[in-house]
């Protein structure tokens, strides 16, 4: 599971990450400062 950086630092702009894996058009990394729900219009 990624490291979830949202929740200790809600204000940060930029970090580094390292690609874990790709399918297709998705992207996953070890660590995400994206919240999953945040932005944007609620499905």
């Amino acid at each position: 599971m990624a490291e979830l950086i949202y929740q200790t630092d809600c204000y940060i702009k930029d970090f580094e990450a390292k690609v874990t894996r790709v399918e297709g058009n998705k992207v996953f990394l070890d660590r995400t400062a994206f919240h999953p729900i945040s932005g944007g219009v609620a499905n």
